[in-house]
């Protein structure tokens, strides 16, 4: 099953790599938008006792269109996150649940982005932006609260005309404050 996942995983971003060229969709010179499908890794910020924290994933997508300042993007984001826990020891599993696991809190945020862009080159473009908007917890932390106010910082480069290279920082409550790694492919 995981073989088949990762398989359509890689098939999906060689269909959009191959229809952004075929319909000479090219970067951010050629129209005032994007649309940046993206994946990561996520790892949580804050401990919980007697657990080790883990990475895991984080996906979703982006809409970004320009101001008239061509350095200034606005948009929206919707994405999935995740941040898992292992306990450290057999003790610690059995004194919590009585099973041997882990666990993770999810939120699902959605957010109004922006980012200033710094135009080093055609082929290079560092930036920063910032993510604001509301998220939906769900794990054993937190079970009677489960909205929230969402911050998500974030700094990255876009290399070339499609691939994006971003840190993130997301912001919610104590157990859920993750920072993630990803990539995407703006189109």
């Amino acid at each position: 099953m995981k073989r088949i996942s990762i398989k359509i995983i890689v098939l999906l971003v060689i269909i959009i790599a191959t229809s952004t060229n075929a319909f000479g969709w090219g970067g951010v010179s050629d129209r005032n938008w994007q649309i940046e499908p993206f994946f990561g890794l996520n790892y949580p910020l804050a401990s919980v006792d007697g657990m080790v924290n883990q990475p895991f994933i984080e996906f979703g997508i982006e809409y970004r269109h320009i101001m008239r300042s061509e350095n200034l993007w606005i948009g929206a984001e919707a994405a999935v996150m995740a941040a898992a826990r292992v306990y450290d020891t057999e003790e610690n599993m059995t004194k919590k649940f009585g099973v041997r696991e882990g666990y993770g809190d999810r939120v699902l945020s959605t957010c109004f982005v922006t980012e200033y862009r710094f135009d080093v080159s055609d082929y290079f473009c560092p930036f920063v932006g910032l993510g604001v908007g509301t998220g939906s917890m769900s794990g054993q932390d937190y079970p009677g609260r489960n909205m929230g106010f969402i911050l998500r910082p974030r700094v990255g480069a876009q290399i070339g005309r499609h691939f994006r290279l971003t840190l993130h920082g997301s912001f919610i409550a104590i157990y859920y404050n993750t920072v993630s790694l990803r990539i995407g492919w703006a189109f």
